[in-house]
């Protein structure tokens, strides 16, 4: 019995894709004098750097194209809004918004009201169509996003993403029910922080297909990363309400189990900042306030405690540095070296807070007063002096880089050198 010749069997879309794309190439390669377009089915990395917009398609062009000009984004939005007139007419402006574009989506697809709709009427009852134009357009956002990724001109990032934004909002209105045009839409919106809009699309899509389990996939992704986002923030309110909105959707989940936690921190939050407004003299109370605000990224918020507790202080050190701790937090480096310098005076014998000042003078990039008060600071270290500090100073200037332009200054040098023989 002959022996059957051996075979191969590849299996799954990215590897048959991996074949396809090395023999794309391969053929690409050998036919230099042949011009190649292509109609986007799957992505093929190797190829972006050689596409530019041709009409519904792409051409790929012999060389890579090291960047797109002006004269690209307007012939391709050109041929575009052309074809947009004649398939859902011409009104997708560059101040269009994805919210007017849900409406839009809904009031023509989802309940069929033409009473103004200005396209082709076959066009909006053919699924196919609607699949295919939404696919070919929104592959050249996809690869205006691919050139956003790359480039290094971030003038030419923010461009580059204004025109796949555009691309999308077209290829979003042909054929809002193409999962890849929705999920490819909503991953650009999310990058460029415009998470409202990508919610929205998500529930427009759900509406239009409420049976397809991508549907549900996408509203709850899109709602669990901006759940996340506003926890970060620290937005607890924002983040209950998108818990709740989750529950609606999905009511088998634990949603509500995380929104009952976000309550408790927010009631948490809630009371250190009500006591620190009830009685701002409290340090404690100004500790705690700067610790949530600070944690949360809130610099007003911070400055308002700062200029609240700032007139109780008085001059007590301790209080002071927790102002000049603050005012550090939020880099307010001028503020800070006031306060510094006010500490230096009232504990004179301290090597702290000239040490303090030193690294708030090199902040501000003033380095002969840094040196200045560098070299107060290992006096004072150097004698034994009793401090409210802890900190091993000769270490600190050795490992901080902040400290490096200083470490060979002639009156710094030997305090250091002197350190290293003992």
């Amino acid at each position: 019995m002959p022996i059957p010749e051996p075979q191969v069997s590849v299996q799954g879309t990215t590897a048959v894709m991996d074949i396809n794309a090395r023999l794309a190439k391969t053929i690409f390669e050998e036919n230099p004098g042949h011009e190649f377009y292509v109609e986007e089915s799957f992505p093929l990395t190797w190829m972006y750097p050689h596409l530019r917009p041709a009409g519904i398609i792409m051409k790929l062009e012999r060389e890579p194209i090291d960047e797109f000009g002006e004269a690209i984004f307007t012939k391709d939005r050109k041929f575009w809004r052309k074809y947009s007139e004649r398939l859902i007419g011409d009104w997708i402006r560059e101040e269009t918004s994805v919210e007017k574009i849900c409406d839009w989506i809904e009031r023509t697809y989802q309940r069929h009201d033409l009473s103004d709709f200005k396209g082709s009427h076959e066009f909006v009852r053919d699924n196919d169509a609607q699949k295919g134009f939404s696919k070919l357009r929104a592959a050249i956002a996809g690869l205006y996003t691919w050139r956003s990724l790359n480039t290094k001109d971030p003038a030419l990032r923010k461009r580059y993403q204004r025109e796949a934004h555009f691309a999308y909002r077209q290829a979003i209105a042909f054929g809002p029910i193409n999962p890849e045009t929705v999920f490819k839409f909503i991953n650009l919106l999310s990058t460029m922080n415009q998470h409202n809009d990508a919610i929205r699309l998500a529930q427009t899509y759900r509406k239009l297909d409420p049976a397809n389990p991508s549907s549900l996939i996408f509203v709850r992704q899109v709602l669990q990363n901006r759940e996340q986002q506003l926890i970060a923030a620290g937005d607890f309110k924002g983040a209950i309400v998108i818990t709740e909105q989750l529950n609606q959707i999905d009511p088998k989940n634990d949603h509500l189990i995380r929104r009952d936690h976000y309550q408790r921190q927010l009631d948490n939050e809630n009371y250190f900042i009500n006591s620190f407004t009830k009685n701002p003299a409290n340090p404690t109370n100004f500790v705690q306030a700067i610790y949530i605000h600070g944690r949360r990224g809130r610099t007003n918020e911070i400055l308002t405690a700062i200029n609240t507790f700032n007139p109780l202080a008085g001059e007590n050190p301790k209080n002071l540095t927790l102002i000049k701790n603050a005012y550090g937090l939020i880099q307010r480096w001028e503020d800070k070296a006031v306060i510094d310098e006010k500490l230096t005076t009232l504990t004179p014998d301290d090597y702290a807070p000239w040490f303090d000042l030193a690294q708030t003078r090199l902040q501000l990039q003033q380095t002969n007063r840094a040196t200045q008060a560098l070299k107060e600071a290992l006096t004072r270290f150097d004698k034994g002096t009793e401090s409210s500090s802890a900190v091993n100073i000769i270490d600190a200037i050795q490992t901080n880089a902040i400290f490096a332009p200083l470490r060979e200054h002639p009156e710094i040098k030997p305090f250091l050198k002197e350190a290293e023989e003992n």
